[in-house]
């Protein structure tokens, strides 16, 4: 029996603190081949190995005490010619092999997946562009009917783009003045750089229904595109003045910093919507929280939700339009809590939950549903769901990689 043993340690998170060792069991003795490696692939007669130090690689003897830079390769000036359409083809079959070879179930949810591959094989001849072979890889996997599988785009050039600054607002155009009317201001936490919505910001004077009526100096009127003067403007101090009245007299200045995205405040605003129309439904008897996946946010959300909320007679957690994420097995034992002891409140009553799902959620999501219904928590399921559950294989950017399996 072989009584040595490789250990290959990845700088940072790995044994040896990034140290290529050797290790013999029978004199429980550790030897330092080599410092810094970050990686290393041992020969096939394992004497020899080629191993990775920061951005350099180099090939040298499996032997203790190996500088840093033995063996380096020389690779200024290495220089590669591609011929992209050969590429592409052995791409497409590399793809279609990993699919074959590690596929969490060995039938291929019943595919012929051979004849999956001719199919589609017929089309990489015409490939002009990497984007294009995406396009076909996505389709074959696809085949699999499988959750979890994805194309990462390959190695081509984005162009830079201007981005647009936005106002954290709705504009509608009013014909009768010729002016943009600001409808809606959404509400946002400024503190939060994500939710941070310009025009509710220290300083900003700003209000619903008034009358947009310049940026930066440029008079805007319902003939012109008001986000075309917020081009390039992310961030940076802009002056805007708006009116309560579509006239320039009397008008109020506010410097603001436009935000690249309205997404998350737009999410932030129907949150508080539902979560008005259950408190004035319930007569306040009532809380509700939304959960948007099963990662970081939604643990965080429900966690606040849960403590700000323990005066309720009952909760709604809302499911729907749920990202997916992590396996919620945190969720399920946080809302399945046995009471041991507490302080006594004249009236105070057990809270009641209900879970809520629609069709519109997203993988863990009916991971979720399933772990409520074994510990017996009230869910109000939608009428069908579609949603399943099987791996995560990644078809990789610079070389395919595999996240971890998990079958459902």
């Amino acid at each position: 029996m072989n009584t040595e043993i490789w250990l290959l340690s990845m700088a940072g998170f790995c044994i040896n603190d990034g140290k290529l060792s050797k290790y013999n069991f029978a004199d429980e003795k550790e030897e330092v081949i080599l410092e810094k490696a970050i990686q290393a692939q041992v020969s096939a007669d394992g004497k020899m190995m080629l191993y990775r130090s920061g951005g350099d690689f180099g090939i040298t003897k499996i032997a203790p005490g190996q500088k840093p830079d033995a063996g380096k390769l020389k690779l200024d000036n290495l220089e590669m010619k591609i011929d992209p359409s050969k590429e592409w083809q052995q791409i497409y079959i590399d793809g279609w092999r990993i699919y074959r070879d590690f596929f969490y179930v060995n039938n291929l949810h019943g595919v012929d997946w051979k004849a999956v591959k001719e199919n589609y094989a017929q089309l990489v001849p015409f490939v002009d562009h990497r984007a294009d072979l995406d396009f076909i890889l996505s389709e074959m996997i696809s085949e699999s009917n499988t959750g979890h599988s994805y194309v990462d785009w390959g190695d081509f050039e984005k162009p830079k783009r201007i981005e647009g600054g936005l106002l954290g607002a709705q504009l509608i155009a009013d014909e009768k003045t010729g002016y943009y009317k600001i409808a809606k201001i959404y509400k946002g936490q400024n503190w939060d750089e994500s939710l941070r919505s310009p025009l509710t910001e220290q300083g900003v004077n700003v209000k619903e229904g008034d009358f947009l009526i310049s940026i930066d100096g440029h008079e805007i009127k319902t003939t012109d595109n008001p986000y075309e003067f917020l081009e390039n403007t992310i961030g940076k101090q802009v002056e805007i003045v708006v009116n309560s009245t579509p006239e320039k007299d009397f008008a109020r200045t506010s410097t603001i910093k436009p935000i690249k995205s309205e997404l998350d405040l737009l999410y932030y605003n129907w949150v508080l919507e539902r979560r008005a129309m259950v408190d004035k439904l319930s007569g306040g008897k009532i809380g509700y929280i939304h959960v948007p996946n099963t990662a970081v946010e939604g643990n965080r959300e429900l966690f606040k939700g849960m403590y700000a909320y323990n005066d309720k007679d009952a909760l709604i957690i809302d499911d729907r339009y749920n990202g997916g994420g992590f396996i919620p097995d945190v969720m399920a034992d946080l809302l399945d809590r046995k009471t041991l002891s507490y302080w006594n409140v004249n009236g105070l009553t057990p809270n009641e939950n209900t879970r809520n799902c629609a069709q519109r959620s997203k993988s863990d999501a009916d991971k979720r549903l399933l772990l409520f219904g074994w510990r017996r928590i009230s869910v109000l399921f939608p009428k069908k769901r579609t949603w399943t559950i099987n791996w995560n294989p990644h078809l990789g950017r610079s070389g395919w990689y595999f996240r971890k399996c998990t079958t459902g």
